[in-house]
């Protein structure tokens, strides 16, 4: 762990930097900062950080920056209320940067279907987007604090698996470590606010896709302008299920090559019923009425002809699973009403992951629909020879672009204050994370110290195209040291 050193409170830089940015505005009260070195990963060592400045605008950001940069002090940069897998845990004697009080959302654009929001904006506040008739583009369930930005810059999937909605960030703004503000796309071209007509494309590359994924080390993105939708107006769903996961990829397929339906994703029934809230003594007797997978299609309409565009979607979804014994059905063992309300929502109160046991662990990669029921025997294989029952591990199956590609996430949950529930999952991650990368997993967004070396050590060309890039933007490597793969 990383500890304060002796006389660090009243360090020559941190007196400096208070002169700079304010007296009082350098956090460094003891049980404050204890709370910015952990968070809900035990597989990482906490980091204490010397200090945590809550920024208010883009202009703190830059002073901080530059003297950071200059002084070479450490920066971790967090944004939301709730933080997994390490990647704000300063790994360094390192400053955070927390932009959670960067909150406004600064436009709506009903007429192009998208908003401009600051860094700090958490999914419980663009849900009230809504009231103008439109809906966020939601990864599963989010914590209702969690940031907006910091969720689509790590890629997480959405639930709806259009190829426009793949990538839902149009145009940023930056702060490079030297104090630099870098805009892309349409931005570019208005140094003093966002184009009205966005294109995430330019200054020549699509930077968009340089910074995501980068987990705070190539800049801090305090803006951004995102993809938001129209809200349907009217919605019929449908529910595919089966014991056998088999007998659902190839209907999946299908589902998505005819361009069928909005949310579309595969939940197994443990990971539907957290989310759905049912208490542990509810859960035994509601699995034994529901089949042990469930693949999840909303067909929605818009403001034209809604209820004709639902009953042609219907048709040809009954259509393309003729060929298939499963049938689609509206009802699921009377968790149907409450499904799709929840799916488009902010997670309120604790974290459906936190329901069954107090800490979780997620392993997840991207691969193709066809290889998942092999990826989902290894897991049960692994872990049940570890002693883990596999009916207590989550699956979640969220199709890409069409289903040309899919995202795949396991969840391991356990008693962080049991030493022997945690060594067991720990042995699993650590067995899998080499068994899956050996069966082709990507690991396209490697967390954590286990996961990370693993990934980077086996993709040796991949680490050196980072360094690259990581050398041309933070050549003192003042950001968020320590991840990735610098």
């Amino acid at each position: 762990m990383l500890e304060i050193i002796e006389g660090e409170k009243m360090s020559k830089e941190i007196m400096e930097l208070e002169n700079i940015i304010g007296k009082g505005r350098i956090i460094q009260t003891p049980n404050i900062l204890k709370l910015y070195s952990i968070d809900k990963s035990n597989f990482d060592p906490e980091g204490m950080p010397i200090g945590i400045i809550k920024v208010k605008n883009t202009i703190e950001i830059q002073k901080i920056m530059k003297f950071s940069n200059k002084n070479k002090i450490s920066i971790t940069p967090c944004s939301s209320g709730v933080h997994f897998y390490g990647r704000t845990i300063p790994t360094k004697r390192s400053i955070v940067i927390d932009l959670s009080e960067m909150n406004n959302i600064i436009k709506i654009d009903e007429r192009n279907k998208n908003a401009t929001i600051e860094s700090g904006v958490s999914f419980l506040q663009l849900e009230n987007v809504k009231d103008n008739g439109l809906l966020p583009l939601f990864p599963l369930c989010p914590p209702e604090n969690k940031s907006v930005l910091t969720s689509y810059l790590e890629r997480e999937p959405i639930l709806v698996p259009k190829l426009e909605y793949y990538e839902p960030i149009l145009t940023m703004e930056v702060i490079l470590p030297t104090g630099e503000i870098l805009r892309t796309g349409s931005a570019a071209v208005m140094p003093s606010k966002f184009a009205e007509y966005v294109v995430p494309f330019g200054p020549g590359l699509n930077w968009n896709q340089i910074f995501q994924g980068a987990q705070g080390t190539l800049g801090i993105i305090t803006s951004a302008t995102i993809k938001i939708e129209y809200l349907p107006k009217q919605d019929i769903t449908y529910f595919i299920t089966s014991d056998d996961l088999e007998d659902l990829i190839e209907p999946l397929y299908m589902i998505q090559r005819s361009l069928l339906g909005y949310e579309c994703l595969l939940l197994n029934d443990l990971n539907l019923l957290m989310i759905l809230e049912s208490n542990k003594s509810e859960n035994k007797s509601i699995r034994q009425k529901i089949p042990r997978w469930i693949l999840i299609i909303c067909l929605s309409g818009g403001d034209k002809l809604p209820g004709e565009k639902i009953k042609q979607e219907e048709e040809d979804l009954k259509d393309c699973l003729k060929e298939f014994k499963i049938k689609p059905s509206m009802t699921l063992g009377g968790l149907e009403k409450r499904i799709l309300s929840t799916l488009r929502q902010a997670y309120k109160g604790q974290y459906w992951k936190l329901k069954l046991r107090e800490n979780f662990q997620d392993i997840f990669f991207i691969t193709t629909l066809d290889k998942v029921s092999t990826y989902v025997k290894i897991v049960d294989e692994i872990s049940s020879h570890l002693n883990y029952p596999s009916d207590e591990i989550g699956c979640y199956i969220q199709p890409l672009v069409r289903a040309g590609a899919c995202h795949i996430e396991f969840t391991f949950f356990y008693d962080s204050s049991n030493d022997k529930q945690t060594q067991i999952v720990r042995n699993a991650y650590e067995k899998l994370i080499k068994r899956l990368f050996d069966a082709g997993a990507f690991f396209s967004r490697p967390y954590g110290s286990i996961q990370t070396n693993f990934t980077y050590q086996n993709n040796p060309i991949y680490s050196k195209v980072l360094k690259d890039i990581k050398e041309i933007f933070d050549p003192n490597n003042i950001m968020n040291p320590g991840k990735l793969c610098f």
